[in-house]
């Protein structure tokens, strides 16, 4: 979590915690809590490559500045939270972290912010590229809301 001393404590999502995100029941409490109040911030990451999980059912984020160009983008939010401590714990919790992702420390463009670089935390989860499926679009939602287009 720290870098250099500085502890990072924004966050970035690319798929169902985003803002605008149609959220499952299960997972409301992340973002609606009387514990803390999240700020979005519309963002992106570059160096990465959005692919779906083996069902075709979970966005899955690979990010590597060795195989991707700061061309390829994903669009997502910065979340900032009034309670950094309890939104860590809720997000760790829904994410398995650290059995089935990962925390990486990157740097996103705050769009909202006029490109502003941030460190962000990224949730990341390294799969055999044999158990993704290409997803030819650099935004999740935007993603599913042509498939719902195309039903």
């Amino acid at each position: 979590m720290n870098k250099v001393g500085k502890t990072i404590q924004k966050f970035f999502t690319y798929g169902t915690l985003r803002s605008g995100s149609d959220l499952p029941e299960e997972m409301k409490h992340l973002l609606i809590n009387d514990n803390y109040k999240l700020t979005f911030y519309n963002a992106y990451l570059t160096h990465c490559k959005l692919f779906l999980d083996e069902n075709n059912k979970y966005p899955i984020l690979r990010y590597n500045k060795e195989e991707y160009d700061e061309n390829q983008i994903v669009k997502g939010n910065i979340i900032e939270s009034t309670n950094f401590e309890e939104t860590l714990k809720n997000f760790d919790e829904w994410e398995d972290y650290p059995k089935l992702y990962d925390r990486i420390v990157v740097e996103a463009i705050n769009i909202d912010k006029n490109n502003e670089k941030e460190e962000v935390i990224l949730y990341i989860r390294d799969l055999d590229m044999i158990y993704l499926n290409d997803l030819p679009y650099d935004d999740y939602l935007e993603y599913l809301k042509c498939k719902k287009y195309l039903k």
